[in-house]
């Protein structure tokens, strides 16, 4: 048994021990002390202090510890060198966020300067996906407290964010056009809801009465326009150009025709959002560059003059469904255009409600289309200077070629009347323009006795060549292209082949010919010019706060038929103002020359009622077109309006009245 030796340590370190404390007991063979606890130590008989853990457990904790923090540095590292950037950009996105600046809107002034469309204050509640809550229940619960404060259903708010991405940045509108007072609680409480707020912008105001008009001009909406918000198809083609959810595009009249130069260039700022999106600072900033001011050519007096007596004349037939063009002849500048009935654009500014909408829609007479551009009508009668001018050109007439007319001609069973009982006599080319002798133009169309006619392709070809069939350019949208049937057409949608009637009705401008007020302005043009199609447009110029861009005159054709084949069918229609269709001009002070039309539409309806002409004779300065669909009459219902237009257009630029030429009776009708 080894020996053992005993020590009593000094607990207290005076020198003296206590035996009542541990043992040591040093083991002089093995070489270390042994722990022996006294007999009544509290820590038990065997007097030992040790531990649950083995060694081998022990290391084996150890290594899985090691493990697990190697696993994890390895995981950030990877994340680090990997993902670093875009979770750096997701992290930054919640601090700093680009924000686009909306550019002041361009306004729209007359030629003359008169304001017409400005901007005024509006305010439009939105919400930012990125920044509202992603729980469920709190998300619900935002939706039903944005809800009540503008109005709507929680459904609205849930349809207006269904389409844009969770993580969306841009605002997304959900109340439009609200009243000031209202906007300035919903500015306070938004402070308290994340992701809402309050956006302060413009809307477009048309002056419908400017200044110096008695009256509003309701037919100033079809020529401006109105603006609502991007739809979704919309957005999704312009997002990359730098649109917003809640922005606003024109949508009709030069509003929608020149949106980009309107619109603009927005600014953009980098800001430092707090975690409800809300703005706190601004790190850096590039500023809007305002919208272009557009001039028309449209004169505001001049609408309203055009307008005044259109009503005046159209309001006869019960139904109000007209139009007029006036242009510059040389320019194609439209001065004045008119599309009855009007409406107000303002109501699409303001916010249209469903059931006003559907009250335009569905009004018979179609306050919303733009008839002067976009509608379709057979041009009659006003279709006869183009046949005249074919005519001549291709030598199927000469001035010296006559048609004896004894009211009507007979091919086969069918009978081809003049409008005239018994007929208008011996008739030259002038005198058929004057009088609107049917039967000279069936001849020069379709052949007759001795006048071989055009033959249906050769009046297509120069129907198309005075514009018919095809877009003028107009600087609007929705412009109607027209009509002009051929034997092919025919055969192929109505299965039918072409008679020789139907050159007979598209020589006097019936049957399927179609055409649009604005295009028998600009054929009218033709003979004012001396034979230039020209292009019309409603711009003058576009101005900002360094250039000014004119839109200069761009002919179509620069000359559709000869100078001499124009000068006659000019004096047809200086004639048709001395002895023809058109006699109530004479009394007029400015000498003036047109064609007028009555054109059949539909078995039992009046017919439509056709002007078309330009004064000064001399010197054009403007052409005037006239429609009062089912008007009757064009000489009786289309021609004082007319006369009314060119006289308020010629009357302040003229400082002495001109002298009527005299008529030259080597070229009289009077035969």
């Amino acid at each position: 048994m080894p020996h053992r030796r005993t020590l009593f340590p000094d607990v207290d370190g005076d020198g003296h021990g206590y035996v009542d404390q541990v043992v040591l007991t040093i083991d002089e063979t093995a070489g270390g002390p042994v722990t022996e606890p006294s007999g009544d130590h509290p820590l038990g008989h065997h007097g030992y202090i040790g531990t649950s853990l083995s060694a081998r457990k022990l290391a084996v904790s150890f290594g899985v510890f090691f493990l697990m923090l190697a696993g994890l540095a390895a995981r950030a590292g990877y994340l680090d060198l990997h993902k670093g950037v875009e979770y750096r950009s997701l992290a930054e996105g919640n601090r700093l966020r680009i924000v686009s600046v909306p550019a002041e809107r361009g306004v729209i002034y007359d030629r003359n300067g008169t304001l017409l469309v400005r901007n005024v204050p509006d305010f439009t509640l939105t919400v930012t996906p990125a920044d509202i809550p992603r729980d469920g229940k709190e998300r619900a619960d935002l939706v039903v407290r944005i809800a009540e404060s503008v109005g709507v259903t929680p459904v609205d708010v849930e349809k207006a964010l269904r389409n844009y991405p969770s993580n969306l940045a841009s605002a997304v509108p959900i109340k439009e056009h609200l009243e000031y007072e209202q906007a300035v609680r919903l500015d306070i409480a938004s402070g308290h809801m994340p992701g809402v707020s309050l956006k302060a912008g413009t809307k477009r105001e048309i002056l419908l009465q400017p200044e110096g008009a008695d009256r509003p001009i309701m037919s100033l909406s079809h020529v401006i326009g109105y603006q609502g918000r991007v739809n979704e198809a919309e957005y999704a083609r312009l997002r990359e150009t730098g649109y917003l959810p809640t922005d606003a595009i024109g949508k009709t009249g030069v509003e929608s025709s020149y949106e980009t130069q309107l619109r603009g260039t927005y600014g953009r700022k980098k800001v430092e959002v707090d975690v409800l999106g809300r703005e706190q600072k601004i790190i850096a900033s590039d500023d809007p560059t305002q919208g272009m001011d557009l001039t028309l050519s449209i004169d505001a007096k001049l609408q309203a003059e055009a307008e005044r007596s259109l009503k005046a004349s159209a309001g006869l037939n019960g139904r109000g469904r007209a139009s007029a063009v006036a242009m510059d002849p040389k320019t194609g500048e439209i001065l004045a255009l008119v599309s009855l009935p009007g409406y107000d654009a303002n109501v699409f500014a303001r916010g249209i409600s469903a059931k006003e909408y559907r009250t335009l829609l569905e009004d018979p007479n179609q306050p919303l289309y733009p008839r002067a551009v976009s509608g379709l009508f057979p041009p009659g009668s006003t279709a006869k200077l183009m046949v005249a001018a074919a005519a001549l050109a291709e030598e199927v007439v000469s001035l010296g070629t006559t048609v004896r007319s004894t009211g009507g001609i007979r091919y086969g069973a069918w009978f081809f009347p003049d409008w005239k009982p018994g007929g208008h006599g011996t008739t030259n080319v002038i005198k058929a323009i004057a009088e609107s002798v049917n039967t000279f133009f069936y001849a020069v169309g379709g052949g007759w006795e001795h006048i071989e006619g055009l033959g249906v392709a050769r009046l297509g070809e120069y129907y198309r060549k005075f514009g018919v069939g095809a877009r003028l350019g107009i600087d609007l949208p929705g412009e109607g292209k027209g009509f002009v049937p051929d034997e092919a057409w025919k055969e192929r949608v109505k299965e039918e082949p072409w008679y020789i009637g139907d050159t007979y009705h598209v020589s006097i401008g019936q049957g399927d010919l179609l055409s649009t007020p604005l295009q028998v302005a600009a054929w009218t043009a033709v003979f004012a010019n001396g034979g230039a199609l020209v292009r019309p447009h409603v711009v003058k110029q576009v101005r900002s706060n360094r250039t000014i861009e004119r839109v200069e005159p761009e002919p179509v054709t620069r000359q559709v038929v000869s100078q001499e084949v124009v000068d006659i069918v000019r004096r047809g229609m200086r004639e048709t103002v001395l002895s023809g269709s058109a006699r109530s001009l004479q009394s007029s002070p400015w000498p003036m020359a047109g064609k007028t039309g009555t054109a059949q539409w539909r078995e039992g309806e009046p017919t439509h009622a056709w002007f078309t002409g330009f004064a000064p004779y001399d010197d054009p300065r403007i052409v005037v077109t006239v429609l009062i669909e089912a008007g009757g009459e064009g000489s009786r219902a289309a021609t004082p309006v007319a006369r009314d237009i060119m006289e308020a257009w010629l009357r302040p630029r003229n400082d002495a009245v001109p002298a009527a030429e005299p008529v030259d009776a080597s070229t009289s009708t009077r035969l």
